[in-house]
């Protein structure tokens, strides 16, 4: 057996150390890609902590717009509850004004104006569909509503 000649040994050598530089360049690349992709999801992590802080703001603000919203409606509630009992005390019946006399049964006038009773009770405004589903109900269900 003969040694195997000096140049087939350098050229080996030479195809093995250009294969290593291949294999390093292509770790160098993975490393620098993985490197930009932890910085991009730093990045978007940070962001997302700020988002997900301003959420919570949103979040609490709107939660304080509805309870603020929530009250005035109470307080409109009330109000007009209250608004509703002064119009009855001040309805002559309510009133401290002689009572009318219902002793006579046989009285042709009412014992109070009905333009002075109208203005008194709430006025109640039925809409078309209310209307119409109790027109329904009573074909559907006559006995229902007697």
């Amino acid at each position: 057996m003969s040694a195997p000649a000096p140049t087939a040994s350098l050229q080996a050598l030479a195809g093995d150390e250009e294969r290593l530089n291949l294999l390093l360049q292509e770790k160098k690349n993975l490393t620098n890609t993985a490197r930009q992709q932890l910085a991009a999801e730093t990045a978007r992590s940070a962001e997302l902590a700020l988002k997900a802080s301003s959420l919570q703001k949103l979040i609490r603000s709107l939660e304080s717009e509805i309870a603020a919203a929530r009250d005035a409606a109470e307080k409109a509630r009330l109000a007009e509850g209250q608004d509703w009992r002064k119009r009855m005390k001040d309805w002559p019946m309510h009133a401290e004004s002689p009572k009318p006399d219902f002793s006579d049964t046989g009285r042709i006038a009412p014992a109070i104006a009905f333009d002075e009773a109208r203005d008194c009770f709430p006025r109640f405004q039925a809409s078309r569909s209310a209307v119409s589903a109790k027109k329904t109900a009573l074909v559907k269900f006559p006995t229902a509503f007697r």
